[in-house]
């Protein structure tokens, strides 16, 4: 690591690296850093005391590779005459790039209209860029918090979006996406603007082009004051061959009173939308909300190999003229809430913990603990008690720690009606969907790997295993009852797996309880636990040598080797096991200058 105390010594330190070099930041102001340099290896950016970080007014990376900005304030200050679409942070024509635990401070700047000001200019804005990682940022007080289009390999996830004026995040002509564990919420619309505010949008308007492999899981969706969309992709080309392919929508927890909850519009071929929790946010209801409604799902019924499954949301006015509409599709298990019958199946307050306050808050919208939301095994994941959300700089975000944590494993548990032995687990790469190794107890499991973002868990049933009718996964911070085979961590489409699994460095504890039913319901089948160690397992150590640990640290250090040899035979330079020639007369040598050592032997073998 290299210590770098102000801009100019950075700008040389960069231009110097080649690759694998650590640069820590002191406290200061850093001003608009600029990197286009291309580097073997990752190149780490970081503040020495995020306490104090490092202060960027601008960053700009055009064809750079190879490089991780960490734990960096990025401050934008508003000049007048800077357009509306100013991208102060930009990344362009770049690859393998990582930005996390990243604050971006945007300005307010006043309405047009004379009355409040409102975020300007775009916050982190990154396009013609591949294998992307933004993680654990903080982006605030713009008009558009992040904008990221055109790429492949783009891993979006931890991040805390806030107080923008008009979007969330923009996604455009995506290929292979994961937007996954982001708190995006309460936008700051200016009303006298024609914004058309959305928590996570795609479109094709800029690019005419479409997107596929998109995963979408675990985010928590806060519209706010004032009417928001909440996810919004839309398809204009709608062309035959340039559908958006293979959407999976999962375990998102989206509060808000706008329609448009999950909006798929235009052509799409392979959607599937399962377990999420939907829910009718009062706070964000105004006069100008012309569509004050629960957030519902909306997909066009022309669109092909559609999955909606396991929802909670409240019923559609024509939820089952839709069903039955699009025969084709695989549409069941919604379980459909609602406010205004205390006493009907469904009620608000019967089944989450408090959701019917204003502003409810993540750990009040949790579904009550043996209720039939956890018993169906329904909706999304973060509603689960124990799940937490991994948000902000450092993943700081998180429900209220009163929240119980998973239980522990029963130290003297009944004996199980299965066996380790009958279940197959796996470490998957979920960028290719293939094995990385089996995990048994006392497994090394590469770090690189983890930190590539692509890693996750599967269970499978080995044919001596009984009926299986879910398995919950439990490892570090992460969660997930799965009722269908494979049972994967963070959930798996076809076979199509997705990644995210991030373990910090040293002992881990992967826990498995099976049941007998669907969604942790049933009989316990097992609970087993496999222990494991995230680092690279150390060399063995070499066999002894029986001899005495001083003379051959001696040896070592003169890069000298010992040779025992009988003293009755001919020496022909081949070496014998000391354990062999224990009890015979030994002849000693240094093999590097054939000198013989003197009589005394006895005192160098243990």
């Amino acid at each position: 690591m290299t210590l770098v105390l102000n801009a100019t010594e950075l700008s040389s330190a960069l231009a110097a690296a080649v690759g694998g070099e650590v640069f820590e930041l002191a406290s200061g102001n850093y001003g608009v850093v600029s990197i286009n340099q291309s580097y073997a290896t990752d190149v780490t950016v970081r503040s020495l005391d995020i306490t104090s970080p490092a202060e960027f007014t601008g960053l700009s990376i055009n064809g750079g590779s190879h490089i991780i900005i960490d734990s960096v304030f990025c401050d934008y200050t508003h000049t007048p005459g800077d357009p509306t679409w100013h991208k102060p942070f930009a990344v362009f024509n770049s690859s393998f790039i990582t930005i996390r635990n990243c604050i971006f401070d945007g300005a307010e700047v006043l309405s047009a209209s004379g009355v409040g000001s409102f975020g300007f200019g775009y916050g982190l804005y990154i396009e013609f860029s591949d294998d992307i990682v933004v993680e654990f940022n903080e982006v605030y007080n713009f008009e558009r918090a992040v904008n990221i289009g055109t790429g492949t390999n783009i891993i979006f996830r931890g991040n805390d979006l806030h107080s923008c004026r008009s979007e969330g995040v923009d996604f455009w002509n995506m290929h292979t996406l994961l937007v996954d564990g982001n708190y995006i919420h309460d936008l700051k619309k200016d009303p006298s603007t024609g914004d058309h505010p959305d928590l996570i949008q795609f479109w094709d308007v800029k690019t005419n082009e479409w997107s596929e492999d998109v995963t979408i899981r675990g985010n928590f969706l806060v519209g706010g004051a004032g009417w928001t969309q909440s996810i919004f992709i839309q398809n204009t080309i709608q062309a035959a061959g340039e559908e958006f392919h293979n959407f999976l929508i999962e375990h998102n927890v989206i509060y808000n009173a706008h329609s448009h909850g999950i909006t798929c519009e235009g052509g799409f071929d392979g959607i599937t939308i399962r377990n999420n929790t939907m829910l009718y946010a009062p706070a964000a209801s105004d006069p100008t909300n012309q569509a004050d409604l629960p957030p519902f799902i909306n997909v066009n019924t022309s669109n092909v190999n559609v999955t909606i499954l396991d929802n909670v949301l409240e019923k559609r006015w024509n939820w089952d003229q839709e069903e039955a509409s699009v025969p084709a599709w695989s549409v069941a298990g919604q379980f459909h809430v609602q406010r205004n019958d205390s006493a009907g199946a469904g009620y608000y307050g019967n089944e989450f913990v408090n959701a019917l306050v204003p502003n409810a808050t993540l750990a009040d919208l949790r579904a009550v603990a043996g209720g039939t939301i956890e018993t169906l095994g329904v909706g999304a994941d973060l509603t689960r008690m124990g799940f937490l959300l991994h948000a902000g700089p450092g993943g700081t975000v998180a429900p209220p720690s009163s929240d119980p944590p998973p239980p522990p494993p029963d130290p003297d548990p009944e004996p199980s009606a299965m066996l380790i032995s009958d279940l197959i687990v796996n470490l998957i790469d979920a960028d290719f969907d293939i094995v990385d190794q089996a995990l048994v107890d006392g497994d090394f499991v590469d770090p690189a790997f983890l930190a590539s973002g692509a890693a996750t868990i599967a269970v499978e049933a080995a044919p001596s295993a009984p009926a299986i009718g879910s398995v919950r996964l439990t490892v570090g911070a992460f969660s997930r009852t799965e009722s269908s085979a494979p049972y994967a961590l963070f959930g798996d489409n076809l076979g199509d797996y997705t990644g995210g699994l991030i373990l910090a460095e040293g002992p881990q504890l992967l826990r498995l309880e099976v049941f007998s039913g669907s969604g942790a319901s049933g009989t316990v089948l097992g609970d087993f636990t496999i222990g494991f160690t995230v680092g690279v397992e150390a060399p063995a150590p070499p066999p002894p040598t029986g001899i005495d640990p001083a003379v051959q640290a001696a040896l070592d250090a003169m890069d000298l080797r010992l040779v025992v040899v009988e003293a009755t035979a001919a020496f022909n330079g081949s070496d014998i096991e000391l354990g062999d020639a224990a009890d015979a007369a030994l002849d000693l040598r240094v093999s590097a200058v054939e000198s013989r050592l003197a009589a005394g032997a006895a005192g160098l073998i243990s």
